[in-house]
């Protein structure tokens, strides 16, 4: 009788935090294969509204920056880099819909995060040879999130 009732709890807990789960496996999740994007969804949901600076090592070696980036002259911007999942996956999950400005110093990648809240626009999830599904980016607002600008600044690509 005590295992029943500790499997009805486990599911009933199951049931009602189920979208924090998920937002908490992602984050966790994320750190290994996309750690930007693990870094953002932690600082939207539990961060104060600070700015957020991301480590370039890999955003500099991205071929979506480096294809905007090749051409643009010093005083340059993009007012808005989109991509398509599939052409980098890990950028995707960070940021899409970025700012990118060329300066004397380099280079400077900019966002406004705040995440859809009607659950009609999906981040697309791949995880090695599964197929990819959707997760709405709504489901995030299970937690109190604030939004932030997240940027990126690094002197050369590559």
């Amino acid at each position: 009788m005590k295992k029943i009732v500790i499997i009805v709890v486990i599911i009933g807990l199951m049931t009602l935090w189920y979208k924090k789960i998920v937002v908490v496996a992602m984050i966790v999740g994320g750190f290994f294969i996309a750690p930007e994007a693990s870094q953002i969804l932690s600082h939207y949901c539990f961060g104060d509204g600070d700015t957020l600076y991301l480590d370039s090592s890999y955003l500099k070696t991205s071929p979506v920056v480096v294809s905007a980036a090749t051409g643009l002259k010093v005083g340059g911007k993009i007012n808005k880099v989109t991509l398509i999942q599939s052409r980098d996956w890990r950028l995707s999950y960070a940021i899409n819909g970025f700012t990118l400005k060329r300066t004397k110093n380099g280079y400077v990648i900019q966002q406004w995060i705040d995440f859809d809240k009607t659950g009609e626009i999906p981040t697309n999830i791949k995880f090695w040879v599964f197929p990819v599904f959707p997760v709405p980016d709504a489901i995030v607002h299970t937690f109190d999130c604030t939004p932030f600008w997240v940027i990126c600044e690094f002197k050369s690509l590559k």
